[in-house]
Protein backbone atom coordinates (compact mmCIF):
# COMPACT_ATOMS: atom_id res chain seq x y z
CA UNK A 1 0.00 0.00 0.00
CA UNK A 2 0.86 3.73 -0.32
CA UNK A 3 2.92 5.62 2.00
CA UNK A 4 1.37 8.68 2.43
CA UNK A 5 3.39 11.77 3.49
CA UNK A 6 3.19 15.79 3.10
CA UNK A 7 5.28 17.54 1.24
CA UNK A 8 4.13 20.63 0.09
CA UNK A 9 2.54 24.01 2.01
CA UNK A 10 5.15 26.12 3.46
CA UNK A 11 2.63 28.34 5.27
CA UNK A 12 2.56 31.13 2.40
CA UNK A 13 -1.20 30.22 0.86
CA UNK A 14 -4.36 31.31 2.29
CA UNK A 15 -5.19 28.08 3.79
CA UNK A 16 -1.85 28.60 5.49
CA UNK A 17 -2.14 27.76 8.84
CA UNK A 18 -4.00 24.38 7.93
CA UNK A 19 -1.10 23.36 6.14
CA UNK A 20 1.38 24.44 8.42
CA UNK A 21 -1.40 21.65 10.68
CA UNK A 22 -0.65 18.81 8.51
CA UNK A 23 3.02 19.55 8.20
CA UNK A 24 3.13 19.66 12.31
CA UNK A 25 0.97 16.27 11.98
CA UNK A 26 3.56 14.54 10.32
CA UNK A 27 6.13 15.39 12.84
CA UNK A 28 4.45 14.77 15.39
CA UNK A 29 3.15 11.31 14.01
CA UNK A 30 5.84 10.48 11.66
CA UNK A 31 5.21 7.64 8.89
CA UNK A 32 6.82 4.58 9.03
CA UNK A 33 10.40 5.11 7.06
CA UNK A 34 10.84 1.65 5.45
CA UNK A 35 12.39 0.51 2.18
CA UNK A 36 10.40 0.05 -0.93
CA UNK A 37 11.39 -3.07 -3.38
CA UNK A 38 9.95 -1.53 -6.55
CA UNK A 39 11.78 1.58 -6.68
CA UNK A 40 15.14 -0.03 -6.48
CA UNK A 41 16.75 1.35 -9.52
CA UNK A 42 18.39 -2.10 -10.16
CA UNK A 43 14.54 -3.40 -10.95
CA UNK A 44 13.59 0.13 -12.38
CA UNK A 45 16.20 -0.87 -15.47
CA UNK A 46 15.25 -4.16 -15.40
CA UNK A 47 11.92 -3.31 -16.59
CA UNK A 48 12.87 -0.49 -18.50
CA UNK A 49 14.97 -3.27 -20.59
CA UNK A 50 11.88 -5.22 -21.61
CA UNK A 51 10.93 -2.20 -22.85
CA UNK A 52 13.85 -1.50 -25.14
CA UNK A 53 15.15 1.23 -22.86
CA UNK A 54 18.72 0.94 -21.59
CA UNK A 55 18.57 2.39 -18.41
CA UNK A 56 21.98 3.97 -16.51
CA UNK A 57 23.69 1.72 -14.24
CA UNK A 58 22.42 1.08 -10.65
CA UNK A 59 25.81 0.69 -9.24
CA UNK A 60 26.52 4.00 -10.14
CA UNK A 61 23.28 5.82 -10.52
CA UNK A 62 22.23 9.38 -9.03
CA UNK A 63 19.29 8.60 -7.35
CA UNK A 64 16.76 10.70 -5.63
CA UNK A 65 14.04 10.47 -3.66
CA UNK A 66 11.05 12.96 -3.12
CA UNK A 67 9.62 12.00 0.33
CA UNK A 68 12.52 10.08 1.16
CA UNK A 69 11.25 10.33 5.38
CA UNK A 70 14.18 9.58 7.44
CA UNK A 71 15.74 7.45 4.50
CA UNK A 72 14.79 3.92 4.74
CA UNK A 73 14.49 3.19 1.35
CA UNK A 74 18.23 5.03 0.17
CA UNK A 75 20.21 4.03 3.26
CA UNK A 76 20.42 0.72 2.37
CA UNK A 77 21.00 1.31 -1.35
CA UNK A 78 24.13 3.65 -0.25
CA UNK A 79 24.96 1.14 1.79
CA UNK A 80 25.49 -1.57 -0.86
CA UNK A 81 26.22 0.75 -3.80
CA UNK A 82 29.87 2.71 -3.15
CA UNK A 83 29.42 4.46 -6.27
CA UNK A 84 26.27 5.61 -6.51
CA UNK A 85 25.09 8.85 -5.14
CA UNK A 86 21.76 9.76 -3.44
CA UNK A 87 19.57 12.49 -2.10
CA UNK A 88 16.58 12.73 -0.04
CA UNK A 89 14.13 15.37 0.23
CA UNK A 90 11.69 15.82 2.64
CA UNK A 91 9.27 18.50 4.37
CA UNK A 92 9.79 17.07 7.83
CA UNK A 93 12.73 18.53 10.10
CA UNK A 94 12.16 15.48 12.31
CA UNK A 95 12.49 12.96 9.95
CA UNK A 96 15.28 14.52 8.38
CA UNK A 97 17.02 14.90 11.87
CA UNK A 98 16.46 11.22 12.40
CA UNK A 99 17.67 10.13 8.77
CA UNK A 100 20.92 12.49 9.25
CA UNK A 101 21.83 10.72 13.10
CA UNK A 102 21.84 7.46 11.24
CA UNK A 103 24.10 8.61 8.34
CA UNK A 104 25.96 9.76 10.53
CA UNK A 105 26.53 6.41 12.42
CA UNK A 106 26.88 4.46 9.33
CA UNK A 107 29.39 6.95 8.08
CA UNK A 108 28.32 6.71 4.75
CA UNK A 109 29.00 9.58 2.18
CA UNK A 110 27.30 9.12 -1.06
CA UNK A 111 24.15 10.06 0.42
CA UNK A 112 22.56 13.51 1.71
CA UNK A 113 19.13 14.24 3.19
CA UNK A 114 17.94 17.40 3.15
CA UNK A 115 14.47 19.15 4.63
CA UNK A 116 12.68 21.21 2.18
CA UNK A 117 9.16 21.74 -0.13
CA UNK A 118 9.41 19.96 -3.61
CA UNK A 119 7.13 23.08 -4.59
CA UNK A 120 10.59 25.29 -4.44
CA UNK A 121 12.84 22.85 -5.15
CA UNK A 122 15.31 24.03 -8.08
CA UNK A 123 17.97 21.21 -9.00
CA UNK A 124 20.09 21.25 -11.67
CA UNK A 125 18.99 19.83 -15.11
CA UNK A 126 20.61 16.24 -16.38
CA UNK A 127 21.73 15.75 -12.49
CA UNK A 128 19.83 12.20 -11.69
CA UNK A 129 19.47 8.67 -13.37
CA UNK A 130 16.42 7.60 -11.80
CA UNK A 131 13.93 9.70 -9.75
CA UNK A 132 11.56 8.07 -6.71
CA UNK A 133 7.89 9.52 -5.72
CA UNK A 134 6.93 6.88 -3.65
CA UNK A 135 3.45 7.86 -1.50
CA UNK A 136 3.69 11.19 -2.31
CA UNK A 137 1.90 12.40 -5.19
CA UNK A 138 -2.10 11.95 -4.26
CA UNK A 139 -1.38 13.49 -1.03
CA UNK A 140 -0.36 16.79 -1.91
CA UNK A 141 -1.47 20.05 -3.47
CA UNK A 142 -1.30 20.92 -7.46
CA UNK A 143 1.09 23.11 -7.31
CA UNK A 144 3.26 20.29 -5.63
CA UNK A 145 2.15 17.49 -8.33
CA UNK A 146 3.31 19.82 -10.94
CA UNK A 147 6.45 20.46 -9.40
CA UNK A 148 7.08 16.33 -8.84
CA UNK A 149 6.89 16.27 -12.89
CA UNK A 150 8.62 19.47 -13.64
CA UNK A 151 11.83 17.78 -11.59
CA UNK A 152 11.42 15.09 -12.80
CA UNK A 153 11.34 16.28 -16.45
CA UNK A 154 14.07 18.29 -15.46
CA UNK A 155 16.36 16.43 -13.44
CA UNK A 156 16.13 13.15 -15.49
CA UNK A 157 19.12 12.27 -17.72
CA UNK A 158 17.51 11.55 -21.04
CA UNK A 159 17.65 7.51 -20.46
CA UNK A 160 16.67 7.92 -17.00
CA UNK A 161 13.60 6.59 -15.13
CA UNK A 162 11.03 8.61 -12.63
CA UNK A 163 9.07 6.01 -10.69
CA UNK A 164 5.61 7.48 -9.10
CA UNK A 165 2.73 6.26 -6.76
CA UNK A 166 -0.67 7.79 -7.11
CA UNK A 167 -4.30 7.06 -5.84
CA UNK A 168 -5.99 5.73 -8.99
CA UNK A 169 -9.78 5.98 -9.97
CA UNK A 170 -12.36 5.01 -10.44
CA UNK A 171 -10.87 2.16 -8.05
CA UNK A 172 -10.40 4.21 -5.17
CA UNK A 173 -14.13 5.68 -5.17
CA UNK A 174 -15.01 2.42 -3.29
CA UNK A 175 -13.08 4.02 -0.42
CA UNK A 176 -13.83 7.48 -0.36
CA UNK A 177 -16.82 6.65 1.28
CA UNK A 178 -14.69 5.21 3.90
CA UNK A 179 -12.88 8.44 4.24
CA UNK A 180 -15.38 11.04 4.38
CA UNK A 181 -16.69 8.36 7.70
CA UNK A 182 -13.17 8.97 9.25
CA UNK A 183 -13.00 12.66 8.59
CA UNK A 184 -16.29 13.49 10.01
CA UNK A 185 -15.80 11.45 13.02
CA UNK A 186 -12.36 12.00 14.02
CA UNK A 187 -12.45 16.02 13.32
CA UNK A 188 -9.78 18.58 12.89
CA UNK A 189 -9.35 19.14 17.06
CA UNK A 190 -6.73 17.26 18.99
CA UNK A 191 -3.61 15.53 18.49
CA UNK A 192 -2.64 13.54 15.29
CA UNK A 193 -3.07 10.24 18.10
CA UNK A 194 -6.16 11.55 19.31
CA UNK A 195 -7.36 11.71 16.15
CA UNK A 196 -6.79 8.16 15.18
CA UNK A 197 -7.74 6.65 17.67
CA UNK A 198 -11.29 8.51 17.02
CA UNK A 199 -11.04 7.20 13.73
CA UNK A 200 -10.32 3.57 15.00
CA UNK A 201 -13.48 3.48 16.92
CA UNK A 202 -15.56 4.31 14.07
CA UNK A 203 -13.90 1.80 11.92
CA UNK A 204 -14.61 -0.65 15.24
CA UNK A 205 -18.40 0.29 14.75
CA UNK A 206 -18.33 -0.38 11.18
CA UNK A 207 -17.34 -3.89 11.36
CA UNK A 208 -20.34 -4.37 13.12
CA UNK A 209 -22.86 -1.64 11.91
CA UNK A 210 -23.67 -3.05 8.78
CA UNK A 211 -25.42 -5.92 7.22
CA UNK A 212 -23.94 -8.31 4.63
CA UNK A 213 -26.64 -8.03 2.15
CA UNK A 214 -25.89 -5.01 0.12
CA UNK A 215 -22.69 -3.89 -1.51
CA UNK A 216 -22.19 -0.60 0.64
CA UNK A 217 -22.06 -2.21 3.88
CA UNK A 218 -19.73 -5.29 2.58
CA UNK A 219 -17.29 -2.49 0.58
CA UNK A 220 -17.09 -0.73 4.49
CA UNK A 221 -16.20 -3.96 5.99
CA UNK A 222 -13.89 -5.05 4.22
CA UNK A 223 -12.01 -1.80 4.51
CA UNK A 224 -12.18 -1.46 8.15
CA UNK A 225 -10.84 -5.15 8.59
CA UNK A 226 -8.38 -4.12 6.24
CA UNK A 227 -7.14 -0.75 8.01
CA UNK A 228 -7.17 -2.13 11.23
CA UNK A 229 -4.19 -3.53 10.54
CA UNK A 230 -2.57 -0.28 9.92
CA UNK A 231 -0.09 1.60 11.52
CA UNK A 232 -1.61 4.83 12.84
CA UNK A 233 0.53 7.01 10.52
CA UNK A 234 -1.35 5.26 8.07
CA UNK A 235 -4.49 6.05 8.84
CA UNK A 236 -3.65 9.68 9.20
CA UNK A 237 -1.84 10.25 6.08
CA UNK A 238 -4.32 8.30 3.73
CA UNK A 239 -7.92 9.26 5.52
CA UNK A 240 -7.59 11.84 7.66
CA UNK A 241 -4.93 14.76 5.83
CA UNK A 242 -6.13 17.18 3.88
CA UNK A 243 -5.01 16.49 0.21
CA UNK A 244 -5.58 12.87 -0.69
CA UNK A 245 -6.72 13.52 -4.52
CA UNK A 246 -6.87 10.45 -6.90
CA UNK A 247 -6.42 10.39 -10.81
CA UNK A 248 -7.50 8.78 -13.69
CA UNK A 249 -4.20 7.21 -15.05
CA UNK A 250 -5.50 9.14 -18.47
CA UNK A 251 -5.72 12.57 -16.54
CA UNK A 252 -2.16 11.51 -14.62
CA UNK A 253 -0.53 10.99 -17.82
CA UNK A 254 -1.97 14.06 -19.54
CA UNK A 255 -0.08 15.89 -17.31
CA UNK A 256 3.74 14.26 -17.25
CA UNK A 257 2.79 14.39 -20.81
CA UNK A 258 2.53 18.41 -20.53
CA UNK A 259 5.56 18.04 -18.64
CA UNK A 260 7.54 15.83 -21.75
CA UNK A 261 7.18 12.62 -19.84
CA UNK A 262 5.41 9.49 -21.26
CA UNK A 263 4.57 6.33 -19.51
CA UNK A 264 6.66 3.39 -19.65
CA UNK A 265 5.21 0.77 -17.67
CA UNK A 266 3.47 -0.36 -14.42
CA UNK A 267 5.92 -1.68 -11.44
CA UNK A 268 4.34 -5.30 -11.58
CA UNK A 269 3.78 -5.07 -15.13
CA UNK A 270 0.05 -4.64 -14.46
CA UNK A 271 -0.42 -8.74 -12.87
CA UNK A 272 -2.26 -7.96 -10.14
CA UNK A 273 -4.93 -5.70 -12.39
CA UNK A 274 -4.92 -8.51 -14.87
CA UNK A 275 -5.80 -11.13 -12.31
CA UNK A 276 -9.21 -8.92 -12.07
CA UNK A 277 -10.55 -9.42 -15.39
CA UNK A 278 -11.66 -12.49 -17.64
CA UNK A 279 -8.70 -14.28 -19.83
CA UNK A 280 -11.14 -12.23 -23.41
CA UNK A 281 -11.05 -8.65 -21.86
CA UNK A 282 -6.72 -9.61 -21.64
CA UNK A 283 -6.56 -10.64 -24.80
CA UNK A 284 -9.37 -7.88 -26.23
CA UNK A 285 -6.68 -4.86 -24.24
CA UNK A 286 -3.79 -6.64 -25.66
CA UNK A 287 -4.97 -5.59 -29.16
CA UNK A 288 -6.07 -2.34 -28.28
CA UNK A 289 -2.55 -1.45 -26.67
CA UNK A 290 -0.92 -2.20 -30.34
CA UNK A 291 -2.55 0.96 -31.18
CA UNK A 292 -3.49 2.92 -28.35
CA UNK A 293 -1.69 1.69 -25.27
CA UNK A 294 -2.63 4.62 -22.82
CA UNK A 295 -6.05 3.90 -23.56
CA UNK A 296 -5.36 0.49 -22.41
CA UNK A 297 -4.25 0.90 -19.56
CA UNK A 298 -7.15 3.28 -19.05
CA UNK A 299 -10.13 0.60 -19.68
CA UNK A 300 -7.79 -1.83 -17.60
CA UNK A 301 -8.32 0.35 -14.55
CA UNK A 302 -12.37 1.07 -15.34
CA UNK A 303 -12.15 -3.06 -16.01
CA UNK A 304 -10.55 -4.11 -12.85
CA UNK A 305 -11.19 -1.18 -10.60
CA UNK A 306 -7.29 -1.43 -9.11
CA UNK A 307 -7.19 1.37 -6.23
CA UNK A 308 -3.75 2.86 -6.93
CA UNK A 309 -0.43 2.08 -9.53
CA UNK A 310 3.13 2.33 -9.76
CA UNK A 311 4.02 4.14 -12.68
CA UNK A 312 7.46 4.43 -14.12
CA UNK A 313 7.86 7.26 -16.86
CA UNK A 314 10.62 8.41 -19.39
CA UNK A 315 11.07 11.45 -21.42
CA UNK A 316 9.19 11.87 -24.58
CA UNK A 317 12.09 11.57 -26.83
CA UNK A 318 12.98 7.93 -25.00
CA UNK A 319 9.65 7.19 -25.56
CA UNK A 320 9.32 7.01 -29.55
CA UNK A 321 11.86 3.83 -29.38
CA UNK A 322 9.43 1.70 -26.83
CA UNK A 323 8.37 -1.67 -28.13
CA UNK A 324 5.95 -4.40 -25.70
CA UNK A 325 8.09 -6.67 -23.78
CA UNK A 326 9.91 -9.64 -25.73
CA UNK A 327 11.44 -12.68 -24.54
CA UNK A 328 14.81 -11.84 -26.44
CA UNK A 329 15.00 -8.10 -24.50
CA UNK A 330 15.65 -10.64 -21.42
CA UNK A 331 19.04 -11.03 -22.17
CA UNK A 332 21.85 -9.79 -19.74
CA UNK A 333 19.54 -9.77 -17.34
CA UNK A 334 18.60 -11.30 -13.82
CA UNK A 335 15.36 -13.17 -12.50
CA UNK A 336 14.17 -14.13 -8.81
CA UNK A 337 11.35 -16.20 -8.35
CA UNK A 338 9.56 -17.90 -5.01
CA UNK A 339 9.34 -21.37 -6.22
CA UNK A 340 8.60 -24.34 -4.04
CA UNK A 341 8.39 -27.99 -5.62
CA UNK A 342 5.40 -29.42 -5.23
CA UNK A 343 6.04 -33.38 -4.74
CA UNK A 344 2.26 -34.49 -4.67
CA UNK A 345 2.33 -33.06 -7.80
CA UNK A 346 5.29 -34.38 -9.40
CA UNK A 347 4.54 -37.85 -11.12
CA UNK A 348 5.72 -39.45 -14.05
CA UNK A 349 6.99 -36.44 -16.64
CA UNK A 350 5.27 -33.71 -14.84
CA UNK A 351 7.62 -31.48 -12.55
CA UNK A 352 5.15 -29.02 -10.73
CA UNK A 353 5.52 -25.96 -8.06
CA UNK A 354 3.98 -23.45 -6.32
CA UNK A 355 4.31 -20.00 -6.24
CA UNK A 356 4.58 -17.50 -3.41
CA UNK A 357 0.88 -17.30 -3.49
CA UNK A 358 0.34 -21.00 -3.36
CA UNK A 359 -0.79 -20.80 -7.01
CA UNK A 360 0.59 -23.94 -9.49
CA UNK A 361 2.74 -24.12 -11.74
CA UNK A 362 3.86 -27.36 -13.85
CA UNK A 363 5.10 -28.35 -17.02
CA UNK A 364 6.22 -32.00 -18.88
CA UNK A 365 8.90 -29.87 -20.65
CA UNK A 366 12.92 -30.66 -19.48
CA UNK A 367 14.64 -27.73 -20.22
CA UNK A 368 11.59 -25.57 -18.70
CA UNK A 369 11.79 -27.67 -15.65
CA UNK A 370 15.55 -27.65 -15.21
CA UNK A 371 15.01 -22.85 -15.68
CA UNK A 372 12.04 -23.74 -12.96
CA UNK A 373 13.97 -26.19 -10.33
CA UNK A 374 16.96 -23.54 -11.00
CA UNK A 375 15.05 -20.23 -9.69
CA UNK A 376 13.58 -22.38 -6.75
CA UNK A 377 17.23 -23.78 -5.78
CA UNK A 378 18.55 -20.31 -5.43
CA UNK A 379 15.59 -18.08 -4.21
CA UNK A 380 15.64 -15.54 -2.99
CA UNK A 381 19.13 -15.12 -4.81
CA UNK A 382 18.86 -13.94 -8.30
CA UNK A 383 19.91 -16.50 -11.57
CA UNK A 384 20.90 -14.81 -14.54
CA UNK A 385 18.88 -15.19 -17.57
CA UNK A 386 21.55 -16.37 -19.34
CA UNK A 387 22.48 -19.27 -17.53
CA UNK A 388 17.93 -20.27 -17.36
CA UNK A 389 17.99 -19.92 -21.41
CA UNK A 390 20.87 -21.58 -22.45
CA UNK A 391 22.69 -21.06 -25.63
CA UNK A 392 20.98 -23.92 -27.65
CA UNK A 393 17.59 -24.76 -29.36
CA UNK A 394 15.29 -24.52 -26.06
CA UNK A 395 16.37 -21.01 -25.12
CA UNK A 396 13.91 -19.07 -26.73
CA UNK A 397 11.82 -21.30 -25.52
CA UNK A 398 12.11 -21.26 -21.65
CA UNK A 399 12.59 -17.26 -22.09
CA UNK A 400 9.01 -16.89 -22.86
CA UNK A 401 8.00 -18.84 -20.17
CA UNK A 402 10.23 -16.60 -17.63
CA UNK A 403 8.60 -13.31 -19.71
CA UNK A 404 5.37 -14.90 -18.50
CA UNK A 405 6.26 -15.96 -14.40
CA UNK A 406 7.17 -11.76 -14.72
CA UNK A 407 3.90 -10.46 -16.48
CA UNK A 408 2.27 -13.01 -14.07
CA UNK A 409 4.05 -11.06 -10.74
CA UNK A 410 5.59 -14.67 -10.23
CA UNK A 411 8.76 -13.10 -10.79
CA UNK A 412 10.87 -10.07 -10.28
CA UNK A 413 14.00 -8.69 -13.22
CA UNK A 414 16.73 -6.69 -12.35
CA UNK A 415 20.18 -5.37 -13.95
CA UNK A 416 22.08 -6.66 -10.97
CA UNK A 417 22.70 -10.17 -9.43
CA UNK A 418 21.47 -10.30 -5.82
CA UNK A 419 23.56 -13.27 -4.05
CA UNK A 420 21.88 -14.48 -0.68
CA UNK A 421 24.60 -14.95 2.14
CA UNK A 422 27.78 -13.00 2.33
CA UNK A 423 28.09 -9.38 1.53
CA UNK A 424 28.12 -7.82 4.93
CA UNK A 425 31.55 -6.24 4.93
CA UNK A 426 31.00 -3.33 7.62
CA UNK A 427 28.28 -2.08 9.88
CA UNK A 428 26.74 -0.17 7.73
CA UNK A 429 26.01 -3.07 5.17
CA UNK A 430 24.57 -4.97 8.84
CA UNK A 431 22.57 -2.05 9.59
CA UNK A 432 20.86 -1.80 5.99
CA UNK A 433 20.14 -5.30 6.39
CA UNK A 434 18.63 -4.85 9.63
CA UNK A 435 16.78 -2.09 8.26
CA UNK A 436 15.37 -3.99 5.41
CA UNK A 437 14.04 -6.43 8.35
CA UNK A 438 16.24 -9.26 8.83
CA UNK A 439 16.84 -10.78 12.18
CA UNK A 440 19.93 -12.10 12.12
CA UNK A 441 23.17 -11.09 10.40
CA UNK A 442 25.87 -13.54 9.22
CA UNK A 443 29.66 -12.78 8.68
CA UNK A 444 32.20 -14.96 7.82
CA UNK A 445 34.96 -13.20 5.02
CA UNK A 446 34.47 -9.54 7.05
CA UNK A 447 35.03 -11.18 10.48
CA UNK A 448 38.12 -13.20 9.20
CA UNK A 449 39.32 -9.76 8.08
CA UNK A 450 38.17 -7.61 10.92
CA UNK A 451 36.96 -9.41 14.34
CA UNK A 452 35.91 -6.78 16.33
CA UNK A 453 33.21 -5.67 13.69
CA UNK A 454 31.73 -9.20 15.60
CA UNK A 455 31.77 -6.55 19.26
CA UNK A 456 30.45 -3.97 17.45
CA UNK A 457 27.37 -5.43 16.15
CA UNK A 458 26.69 -7.10 18.94
CA UNK A 459 26.96 -4.37 21.19
CA UNK A 460 24.56 -2.50 18.87
CA UNK A 461 21.76 -5.25 17.65
CA UNK A 462 22.67 -8.04 21.02
CA UNK A 463 24.50 -11.39 20.80
CA UNK A 464 21.16 -12.52 19.39
CA UNK A 465 21.28 -11.18 16.29
CA UNK A 466 24.91 -11.93 15.23
CA UNK A 467 26.22 -15.18 13.67
CA UNK A 468 29.66 -16.12 12.59
CA UNK A 469 29.67 -17.90 10.05
CA UNK A 470 32.50 -20.49 9.58
CA UNK A 471 33.72 -22.77 6.63
CA UNK A 472 36.31 -25.22 7.43
CA UNK A 473 37.71 -28.82 6.83
CA UNK A 474 39.96 -31.53 7.69
CA UNK A 475 43.81 -30.32 7.40
CA UNK A 476 47.24 -30.87 9.30
CA UNK A 477 49.17 -28.16 10.51
CA UNK A 478 53.04 -27.84 10.07
CA UNK A 479 54.15 -29.53 13.18
CA UNK A 480 51.66 -32.68 11.71
CA UNK A 481 48.48 -31.89 13.90
CA UNK A 482 45.27 -32.00 12.83
CA UNK A 483 43.02 -29.55 12.60
CA UNK A 484 40.13 -27.74 11.02
CA UNK A 485 41.22 -25.15 8.77
CA UNK A 486 39.00 -22.32 7.91
CA UNK A 487 38.55 -21.11 4.72
CA UNK A 488 36.74 -17.57 3.63
CA UNK A 489 35.64 -15.91 0.40
CA UNK A 490 33.16 -18.92 -0.33
CA UNK A 491 36.06 -21.59 0.74
CA UNK A 492 38.45 -20.60 -1.91
CA UNK A 493 40.99 -18.78 0.32
CA UNK A 494 42.94 -20.62 3.43
CA UNK A 495 42.38 -17.90 6.68
CA UNK A 496 45.18 -19.65 8.74
CA UNK A 497 42.59 -20.26 11.55
CA UNK A 498 41.75 -23.38 12.99
CA UNK A 499 38.13 -23.67 13.52
CA UNK A 500 37.65 -24.69 17.40
CA UNK A 501 39.77 -21.66 17.86
CA UNK A 502 37.89 -19.42 15.64
CA UNK A 503 34.41 -20.33 17.46
CA UNK A 504 36.24 -19.41 20.28
CA UNK A 505 37.25 -16.20 19.85
CA UNK A 506 34.04 -15.49 17.72
CA UNK A 507 31.67 -16.53 21.23
CA UNK A 508 34.09 -14.14 23.14
CA UNK A 509 33.97 -11.15 20.83
CA UNK A 510 30.04 -11.26 21.30
CA UNK A 511 28.48 -13.44 18.66
CA UNK A 512 25.40 -15.32 19.68
CA UNK A 513 25.74 -18.56 17.38
CA UNK A 514 28.20 -20.35 14.84
CA UNK A 515 26.91 -21.50 11.46
CA UNK A 516 29.53 -24.38 10.69
CA UNK A 517 29.89 -25.59 7.41
CA UNK A 518 32.05 -28.76 6.27
CA UNK A 519 33.63 -27.99 2.82
CA UNK A 520 34.44 -31.30 2.73
CA UNK A 521 30.56 -32.59 3.20
CA UNK A 522 29.37 -29.87 1.21
CA UNK A 523 26.98 -30.79 -1.54
CA UNK A 524 28.05 -34.85 -1.14
CA UNK A 525 24.84 -35.53 0.23
CA UNK A 526 26.79 -38.41 2.40
CA UNK A 527 25.83 -36.95 5.89
CA UNK A 528 27.48 -34.51 7.93
CA UNK A 529 30.78 -33.99 9.31
CA UNK A 530 29.65 -35.21 12.99
CA UNK A 531 32.90 -35.03 14.26
CA UNK A 532 34.00 -31.44 13.42
CA UNK A 533 30.63 -30.24 14.23
CA UNK A 534 31.31 -31.97 17.67
CA UNK A 535 34.31 -30.76 18.39
CA UNK A 536 32.78 -26.71 17.65
CA UNK A 537 30.31 -27.44 19.84
CA UNK A 538 32.07 -28.47 22.68
CA UNK A 539 34.04 -25.68 22.45
CA UNK A 540 31.71 -23.13 22.90
CA UNK A 541 28.48 -22.57 24.88
CA UNK A 542 26.56 -20.84 22.22
CA UNK A 543 24.60 -22.41 19.68
CA UNK A 544 26.41 -24.30 17.04
CA UNK A 545 24.31 -25.00 13.71
CA UNK A 546 25.61 -27.83 11.01
CA UNK A 547 25.60 -27.27 7.61
CA UNK A 548 27.13 -29.87 4.68
CA UNK A 549 26.24 -33.12 3.36
CA UNK A 550 22.38 -33.82 4.25
CA UNK A 551 21.17 -37.06 2.33
CA UNK A 552 18.63 -38.75 4.44
CA UNK A 553 16.27 -38.57 7.31
CA UNK A 554 19.20 -40.46 9.76
CA UNK A 555 21.95 -37.73 9.09
CA UNK A 556 20.12 -35.31 11.37
CA UNK A 557 19.80 -38.10 14.20
CA UNK A 558 23.52 -38.79 13.55
CA UNK A 559 24.81 -34.64 14.08
CA UNK A 560 21.75 -33.77 16.98
CA UNK A 561 23.52 -37.11 19.06
CA UNK A 562 26.74 -37.79 17.82
CA UNK A 563 28.19 -34.15 16.15
CA UNK A 564 26.31 -32.47 19.32
CA UNK A 565 24.94 -29.81 17.28
CA UNK A 566 21.90 -27.41 18.04
CA UNK A 567 20.57 -27.06 14.82
CA UNK A 568 21.06 -28.29 11.20
CA UNK A 569 20.76 -27.03 7.81
CA UNK A 570 20.13 -28.30 4.77
CA UNK A 571 18.70 -27.62 1.02
CA UNK A 572 18.84 -30.01 -1.58
CA UNK A 573 16.93 -32.53 -0.08
CA UNK A 574 14.01 -30.47 0.24
CA UNK A 575 14.59 -28.49 -2.88
CA UNK A 576 14.41 -31.49 -5.08
CA UNK A 577 11.87 -32.73 -3.29
CA UNK A 578 13.19 -35.86 -1.62
CA UNK A 579 11.70 -35.66 1.76
CA UNK A 580 9.79 -32.65 3.71
CA UNK A 581 10.41 -30.84 6.86
CA UNK A 582 7.43 -32.59 8.39
CA UNK A 583 8.40 -36.11 7.81
CA UNK A 584 11.83 -34.89 8.89
CA UNK A 585 10.54 -33.71 12.31
CA UNK A 586 8.57 -36.66 12.14
CA UNK A 587 11.75 -38.63 12.39
CA UNK A 588 13.31 -37.06 14.96
CA UNK A 589 10.51 -37.16 17.45
CA UNK A 590 10.94 -40.98 17.00
CA UNK A 591 14.15 -40.93 18.05
CA UNK A 592 13.33 -38.92 20.70
CA UNK A 593 14.67 -35.64 19.63
CA UNK A 594 13.03 -32.31 20.60
CA UNK A 595 11.41 -30.47 17.99
CA UNK A 596 8.42 -28.75 17.28
CA UNK A 597 5.98 -29.82 14.80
Amino acid sequence: MERPQYIAGNGTTASGSYENRVGSDYDLLPYLSMPVAYTQPAHLAGLAALFGVASPAADRARVLELGCASGSNLIPLAARFPRAHFLGIDLSARQIADGRDRLAAFGLTNIELRQGDVADLALPANSFDYVICHGVFSWVPPQAQDAIFRISSTCLVDNGIAAISYNVLPGWHLRSPVRDILLHHAGTEGTPQERVTRAREILRQIETATSGRHAYGSVLRDEAKRMSRMPASYILGEFLAKDNAPATFRDFIGKAERHGLCFLGEADLNAEANELITPDARRDLERTASTDRNGAEQRLDLFSGRPFRRSFLVKAETASSLGAPKPERLKGLYVTSRLIPDPARTKDRTIAFVDGRGRSIATQTPCIGRALMQLATAYPATVSIDALTGAGPDSIRVAKVLLRLLSEGRATVSTLPLAVGGGIRTEADAAAAVEAGADKVSLNSAALSDPQLLTTLARRYGSQAVVCAIDAKHAVDASGKKIYAVYSRSGSTAANRDAVEWAREAEQRGAGEILLTSIDRDGTKIGFDCEMTAAVSKAVSIPVIASGGAGGLHDFVDVFTGGAADAALAASIFHYAETSVHALKAHLREHHIPVRL
